[in-house]
Protein backbone atom coordinates (compact mmCIF):
# COMPACT_ATOMS: atom_id res chain seq x y z
CA UNK A 1 0.00 0.00 0.00
CA UNK A 2 1.29 3.45 -0.94
CA UNK A 3 1.25 5.73 2.12
CA UNK A 4 2.44 8.93 0.47
CA UNK A 5 2.76 10.38 -3.01
CA UNK A 6 6.56 10.10 -2.76
CA UNK A 7 6.20 6.30 -2.61
CA UNK A 8 4.17 6.16 -5.84
CA UNK A 9 5.95 4.82 -8.93
CA UNK A 10 4.48 7.81 -10.78
CA UNK A 11 5.95 10.42 -8.43
CA UNK A 12 8.93 11.31 -10.62
CA UNK A 13 6.73 11.78 -13.68
CA UNK A 14 4.93 14.67 -12.01
CA UNK A 15 7.79 15.86 -9.79
CA UNK A 16 11.12 15.12 -11.52
CA UNK A 17 14.35 16.45 -10.07
CA UNK A 18 15.92 16.34 -13.54
CA UNK A 19 14.65 16.00 -17.11
CA UNK A 20 16.36 14.79 -20.29
CA UNK A 21 14.69 16.66 -23.14
CA UNK A 22 14.78 15.19 -26.66
CA UNK A 23 13.60 17.30 -29.60
CA UNK A 24 14.21 20.79 -28.24
CA UNK A 25 16.49 23.06 -30.24
CA UNK A 26 17.14 26.74 -30.73
CA UNK A 27 14.41 26.85 -33.38
CA UNK A 28 11.57 28.12 -31.24
CA UNK A 29 8.93 27.10 -33.78
CA UNK A 30 9.57 23.37 -33.20
CA UNK A 31 7.24 21.45 -30.91
CA UNK A 32 10.07 20.22 -28.66
CA UNK A 33 11.34 23.78 -28.23
CA UNK A 34 7.86 25.02 -27.39
CA UNK A 35 7.44 22.29 -24.78
CA UNK A 36 10.80 23.09 -23.18
CA UNK A 37 9.89 26.77 -23.16
CA UNK A 38 6.60 25.93 -21.42
CA UNK A 39 8.38 23.84 -18.77
CA UNK A 40 10.70 26.78 -18.09
CA UNK A 41 7.87 29.35 -18.11
CA UNK A 42 5.95 27.31 -15.53
CA UNK A 43 8.89 27.72 -13.16
CA UNK A 44 10.46 24.27 -13.23
CA UNK A 45 13.50 24.50 -10.96
CA UNK A 46 15.14 21.10 -11.57
CA UNK A 47 17.98 20.26 -13.90
CA UNK A 48 17.28 20.21 -17.65
CA UNK A 49 19.47 18.25 -20.05
CA UNK A 50 18.68 18.91 -23.73
CA UNK A 51 19.77 16.04 -25.97
CA UNK A 52 20.72 17.33 -29.42
CA UNK A 53 23.35 15.98 -31.81
CA UNK A 54 24.28 19.38 -33.28
CA UNK A 55 23.49 22.11 -30.74
CA UNK A 56 26.00 22.88 -27.98
CA UNK A 57 23.44 24.84 -25.96
CA UNK A 58 19.62 24.92 -26.03
CA UNK A 59 17.67 27.70 -24.31
CA UNK A 60 20.51 28.41 -21.91
CA UNK A 61 21.23 24.78 -21.03
CA UNK A 62 24.29 22.79 -22.07
CA UNK A 63 23.21 20.28 -24.73
CA UNK A 64 24.47 16.71 -24.92
CA UNK A 65 24.90 14.70 -28.11
CA UNK A 66 23.70 11.48 -26.46
CA UNK A 67 21.69 10.51 -23.41
CA UNK A 68 24.62 8.31 -22.44
CA UNK A 69 26.81 11.44 -22.07
CA UNK A 70 24.79 12.92 -19.19
CA UNK A 71 26.50 13.39 -15.80
CA UNK A 72 23.56 11.76 -13.97
CA UNK A 73 20.51 9.59 -14.57
CA UNK A 74 17.54 11.93 -15.03
CA UNK A 75 14.23 11.14 -13.32
CA UNK A 76 12.31 11.73 -16.55
CA UNK A 77 12.84 11.81 -20.31
CA UNK A 78 10.56 13.96 -22.46
CA UNK A 79 10.79 12.72 -26.03
CA UNK A 80 9.44 14.93 -28.82
CA UNK A 81 10.85 13.16 -31.89
CA UNK A 82 9.65 11.48 -35.11
CA UNK A 83 8.24 7.98 -34.67
CA UNK A 84 11.10 6.32 -36.55
CA UNK A 85 13.60 7.22 -33.80
CA UNK A 86 11.42 6.92 -30.69
CA UNK A 87 12.03 3.19 -30.08
CA UNK A 88 15.82 3.57 -30.27
CA UNK A 89 15.62 6.66 -28.06
CA UNK A 90 13.63 4.73 -25.43
CA UNK A 91 16.16 1.90 -25.61
CA UNK A 92 19.00 4.38 -25.02
CA UNK A 93 17.08 5.86 -22.08
CA UNK A 94 16.82 2.36 -20.62
CA UNK A 95 20.56 1.84 -21.05
CA UNK A 96 21.14 5.06 -19.11
CA UNK A 97 18.79 3.87 -16.35
CA UNK A 98 15.93 6.30 -16.92
CA UNK A 99 12.71 4.76 -15.56
CA UNK A 100 10.10 7.30 -16.72
CA UNK A 101 9.39 8.85 -20.12
CA UNK A 102 6.75 10.97 -21.79
CA UNK A 103 6.59 10.50 -25.57
CA UNK A 104 5.03 13.14 -27.83
CA UNK A 105 5.04 11.79 -31.38
CA UNK A 106 2.57 10.99 -34.11
CA UNK A 107 2.22 8.29 -36.72
CA UNK A 108 2.52 5.08 -34.70
CA UNK A 109 0.65 2.14 -36.24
Amino acid sequence: MIRSIEESPLYFIVNPRSIAFFGASNNFLRMGSMMLSSVQALGYEGRIYPIHQKEKEVRGHKAYASILDLPEVPDLAIIVLPTEVVCQTLEDCGKKGIRHAIVVSGGFR
